[in-house]
């Protein structure tokens, strides 16, 4: 287990970013992006992107509009990540991400700096606590914003070739963990409490296939291809179960609960014939 950085505050309150219109009878322009409660009181506002602005448009005809400098700049998910009613807009403009809290009126900004490729990956809550965390790709690792606290965290990643593939809950705990591969090992991270874990795979082929609760404990297992064999990662116990194929030719088609017990099974054609591994029984069996 491994402590990997620490927070840092980056929430800069913007000024000058924000335009408020009276009512209007005239019917908002742009390209329309959709229709959420931003403003946690029940009502909905409808978003536009209107040439270099973000126009959220009220049902009585208020607008407000958002600008972020002479840059270019994207819409990313929509969603409650400061724990208050309303949901909040993620915006990737430039080398800054903001978060629009238009219950609020406001805009925060937080910088991610430097020469370097950067994208939002998504949203999860990953720490237990109100709100869910915007989660960046930074290139040489993953930030997690946490907007409800004004911080983030940062989680410095392997010097190769790396991808996050899932975000799931692995251990059983409070707190989505994120799934990565690391090129020769597999990596969870628990925002919760800071920590990664890496469970070795090897230098050659080897892929993420899904995170899903195998086993009927807390938590999703891990599963991996390892081209020969099937690897379940059970990160709760921090242990992992092989179950070997009977050939190359093999590929998961379907994972679900075939005997109503607690825990998927994976089903699996395995050079035409079928097979199914039951992980909660430790056993794998013919169709």
């Amino acid at each position: 287990m491994k402590k990997i950085l620490s927070i840092l505050a980056a929430a800069t309150m913007l000024a000058g970013v924000l335009t408020i219109q009276a009512p209007q009878s005239q019917a908002a322009s742009g390209t329309y992006l959709g229709t959420y409660d931003l403003r946690g009181d029940g009502t909905m506002q409808m978003v536009y992107r209107n040439g270099g602005k973000l126009d959220i448009v009220d049902s009585w005809g208020g607008t407000r509009s958002y600008s972020f400098g002479n840059t270019v700049w994207a819409v990313g998910p929509v969603e409650d990540m400061d724990g208050v009613p309303g949901k909040e807009i993620s915006i990737k403009a430039g080398g800054d991400a903001y978060i629009i809290h238009d219950r609020s009126n406001r805009a925060v900004k937080y910088p991610v700096g430097g020469n370097r490729s950067w994208a939002i990956v998504g949203t999860a809550e990953t720490n237990n606590k109100p709100g869910a965390e915007l989660i960046l790709n930074i290139g040489e690792g993953i930030r997690v914003i946490r907007d409800s606290e004004g911080t983030y965290r940062d989680y410095k990643m392997p010097n190769v070739s790396w991808a996050l593939a899932k975000i799931a809950d692995t251990d059983g705990q409070p707190g989505d963990e994120l799934i990565v591969n690391g090129s020769s090992r597999l990596i969870i991270v628990s925002d919760t409490n800071g920590t990664t874990r890496e469970y070795a795979a090897n230098s050659g082929t080897w892929a993420i296939i899904d995170a899903v609760d195998t086993n009927g404990q807390p938590g999703a297992e891990v599963i991996l291809n390892f081209v020969d064999k099937v690897r379940i990662v059970d990160d709760r116990s921090r242990s992992t179960r092989d179950y070997k194929m009977n050939s190359y030719a093999w590929k998961v088609t379907e994972i679900v609960n075939m005997d109503g017990q607690p825990g998927a099974e994976i089903i699996i054609n395995d050079n035409t014939k079928m097979r199914v591994i039951n992980d909660r029984a430790g056993t794998i069996y013919n169709m």
